[in-house]
This record gives C-alpha cells, structure tokens and sequence, in this order.
C-alpha cells in the first residue's frame, strides 16, 4: 500500500479531487509506490526506521500523481486566438513519473550506466620526460 494517499494529492493540488480522480490517484499512488520499490528496495525499512524519510517518499508520490493530474492529456503548449501558454515540461509529460532530482532526494543517485571519470594529471607539467619535445 502506498505511503502517501489521496488526501495528498489534494494538497498538492491546492484543490478536492472528483470521485473520478479519487479511484485513478489511488490506482497512481500504488504505481508510484511500486516505482520506488523496484528502484529502493529497502524503501519500506527506511520509512518505518525515519518519520522524515516517510514524510519525502509520501510527497513525492503524491506529487508524482499531482503532476499526472495537473495535465493528465500531456499537453505542452496551448494557443487560443493571441493568447499562448507554454507548460513547464516537468509537469507537462502527463504520465507517471519519477523526476531525477525526486530519485537523488530518496538517495537513488546515479545508475547501472553511471561512468565517472577519472583523469590523473602529472604533478608537473610539461612532464619532464616530454622537455626535449619543444
């Protein structure tokens, strides 16, 4: 069962859900839910173990759930007669998603195809042994 709840995804939508959006949020929250597990396997643990960590994985998945909600046919940009609006593409995806800076939060940072490199610079430089090149 999902950490956050519908009541959440209320809040973050500054605004009461429809019954209609009441089933779908509950559905979307127990995604999100499997999301972080798939990812975060030890995530229930660390809930339990930290109210604070309970409090960002519940806000998260409803905001997850909030951003499916805001713009649920994945418009990005909308023109009427003059009038343009253009919609942050973080919220205009319209489907369920974990956003990277979410991922880093709940400390899932980097991943399978992570490379960091690492580049080891002479201590002098021209190294000597290039000197007679010049």
């Amino acid at each position: 069962m999902a950490l956050a709840q519908t009541t959440d995804v209320a809040t973050q939508l500054r605004r009461e859900l429809t019954t209609e959006e009441t089933k779908f949020a509950r559905a979307q929250l127990e995604a999100a839910e499997a999301r972080l597990l798939t990812r975060l396997p030890s995530l229930r643990t660390r809930t339990d173990a930290d109210p604070t960590y309970a409090t960002l994985v519940r806000d998260i998945e409803a905001e997850a759930v909030a951003r499916v909600l805001r713009n649920s046919e994945g418009y990005r940009q909308e023109s009427i007669g003059p009038w343009s609006a253009t919609l942050d593409t973080r919220v205009a995806a319209g489907f369920l998603t974990i956003l990277d800076d979410e991922w880093a939060l709940l400390g899932a940072g980097g991943g399978a195809f992570t490379i960091t490199p690492h580049v080891e610079v002479p201590p002098v430089w021209p190294s000597p042994h290039l000197a007679g090149w010049a």
